[in-house]
């Protein structure tokens, strides 16, 4: 069996066009793809249960209930947090085979103002079929003191499988993404003109990310 897991960002819907397009790519090359809501917050709505732990836990997981069958590739390609995600079970379990980071999320412990002195952070997310319909989440601070303690350029460090960073010139972490990139002496550096963090809104984009994506896989 190839595997492939499709890892949403921040709050981001495993229905995300974005993530629906790959899928849809990586089906026809006979990829058993599988789409993650992270910490079922879409399904459950439980914000409490949603941690970069529980999402690394939830990912091994899936990994273990496929192990059953042959895994001849095992691939996890995330965006933004989810490519994180990505990043830190790659390096710890030896059966994934390749990672696949979209705009991903390099540095996890900032942006704590966002969180107020509340120690509660709420955004409007819209919906997968409706734009233009919103859902609102109030994750609590013990979302961010969890994932402080993970590193993602540490975990870089320590990987040896083949892995590729995919980002837009117009991704506000550009810079900070291709500084890791170089650092890190990434397999493949894909940049996309134009290209926000955000893309998912943009077929054409979603068309090219995908396109990349089963490029890589194929090398």
């Amino acid at each position: 069996m190839k595997l492939a897991l499709l890892l949403p960002g921040y709050l981001e819907s495993a229905d995300y066009r974005h993530l629906v397009v790959i899928d849809e790519e990586l089906s026809g090359l006979e990829y058993e793809v599988k789409r993650v809501d992270p910490c079922f917050l879409w399904t459950t709505g439980n914000v409490e249960n949603y941690t970069l732990t529980n999402y690394i836990k939830q990912i091994k997981e899936i990994i273990d209930s496929c192990e059953k069958g042959s895994l001849e590739e095992v691939v996890l390609i995330g965006h933004s947090l989810g490519a994180a995600a990505a990043i830190i079970v790659g390096v710890n379990d030896a059966r994934i085979t390749k990672v696949v980071c979209l705009s991903p999320t390099v540095e996890l412990d900032k942006s704590r103002e966002k969180w107020g002195e509340s120690g509660t952070r709420c955004s409007k997310k819209d919906l997968p079929n409706d734009p233009s319909s919103f859902r609102e989440f109030c994750i609590p601070l013990s979302h961010f003191d969890d994932r402080k303690q993970y590193s993602v350029i540490d975990a870089l460090r320590d990987l040896t499988i083949p892995i590729m960073f995919l980002f837009g010139t117009d991704d506000p972490s550009a810079d900070e993404i291709q500084g890791v990139a170089d650092s890190a002496k990434i397999s493949k550096v894909v940049k996309i003109e134009n290209m926000s963090h955000d893309f998912r809104q943009s077929l054409d984009l979603c068309n090219q990310v995908a396109g990349e994506v089963k490029r890589f896989l194929a090398d």
